[in-house]
């Protein structure tokens, strides 16, 4: 099914009627952001506010055709999984609700390196690596460990990788893309 819809958006007649109907419906006002379900309004209009802002980024990606087929599919499939909630996920939610009496966080921000290939002028990452220090990353074990109890005890789906440069993340025979 996914292929199917990826090959469809590429189609620019069906993607941007989509689009806009898309992004309607996630502006249109919900009956349940007046209720305060446990301060979760807030958090569902973060989260359709964030969809919006992918489904846009994505329109123009496929629009310009810088955006391969496969990598689009694979965006969908990783934005669908983080902004629905599985029942899991709720559940987890849910949990972390009577636990702490607040909301979870929908998604963590990681820095597991800060080595970087870069010399952006101000950047903390310090792309020179530092005499007699051990370069400064997580393990790939512990990084895992991080993401698997945040998704399994919170739900937390969506992780945001800063750093230094994320994609120079090397550990223990693996990065973040595989």
């Amino acid at each position: 099914m996914l292929d199917v819809t990826t090959s469809l958006v590429y189609v620019d007649w069906v993607r941007k009627p989509l689009v806009h109907g898309i992004d309607r419906y996630l502006q249109a006002p919900r009956s349940w952001d007046s209720l305060d379900r446990m301060g979760w309004h807030k958090i569902q209009q973060q989260h359709r506010e964030v969809f919006r802002a992918v489904i846009h980024s994505l329109d123009r990606a496929i629009e310009k055709r810088v955006l391969a087929p496969h990598v689009a599919r694979r965006i969908f499939d990783l934005w669908g999984r983080a902004l629905f909630l599985s029942k899991e996920r709720r559940n987890a939610a849910l949990r972390f609700h009577e636990e702490h009496g607040s909301a979870p966080p929908w998604f963590l921000v990681i820095s597991p390196t800060r080595s970087c290939n870069l010399k952006c002028t101000g950047c903390y990452a310090n792309s020179e690596p530092e005499t007699g220090q051990p370069e400064a990353k997580l393990p790939w074990d512990m990084l895992d460990r991080i993401m698997t109890e945040a998704e399994e005890r919170w739900g937390v789906a969506l992780f945001v990788f800063s750093g230094g440069e994320p994609l120079t993340y090397r550990s223990q025979g693996k990065d973040l893309l595989n």
